[in-house]
């Protein structure tokens, strides 16, 4: 049967059984998928946040805080950009969540759903801060790099996604 005379049901397409990755590989990227968001809150929700990242990251961190000085803002707000590099964090954290998040269900009716979810549970971490932390507060601007990061993540999965389908279906119209 030539890839013309196929049925509807047997041609792989985008989003279809045949697009997707292995179970296996879904499942390790679900399992990273937990561990990027168990990792989330524990840094989210963590006092000590700040300095975790500075004794994960040592001196690049530093060198993010000075390009984020010099962007000419006013001395009160570079040194609170300094102590907490949060837009790049957020988006970061975010991106890898939400684009693990997109892989592990492999689906393209699917990724709406994992990115409002995403962007809800993200939110609900931001509010958690102002409740459950001492020194962390609730702020517009980190949820706004959540939504983000979000997104760009999303949007990286999308294209692997795409790549996929279109990889796995150029070999399957390939005869033996």
């Amino acid at each position: 049967m030539t890839s013309s005379t196929r049925s509807a049901a047997d041609r792989p397409f985008l989003g279809g059984p045949r697009s997707r990755a292995p179970r296996w590989l879904r499942g390790l990227i679900a399992l990273a998928a937990l561990a990027a968001g168990l990792f989330s809150v524990a840094l989210l929700l963590s006092d000590r946040a700040p300095g975790v990242l500075r004794t994960v990251l040592g001196p690049r961190i530093e060198t993010l805080w000075e390009r984020i000085d010099l962007a000419g803002r006013p001395a009160e707000l570079a040194g609170e950009a300094a102590s907490q590099p949060d837009l790049v964090v957020h988006v970061a954290i975010w991106a890898v969540v939400s684009m693990l998040a997109v892989l592990t269900v492999w689906s393209w009716r699917a990724t709406p759903v994992i990115v409002v979810a995403t962007v809800a549970a993200s939110f609900a971490i931001e509010l958690a801060q102002g409740v459950w932390s001492d020194t962390r507060a609730v702020q517009r601007s980190d949820m706004g790099a959540n939504l983000l990061g979000v997104c760009v993540g999303a949007a990286a999965a999308v294209l692997v996604m795409a790549v996929w389908a279109t990889v796995g279906s150029r070999r399957s119209n390939v005869g033996p």
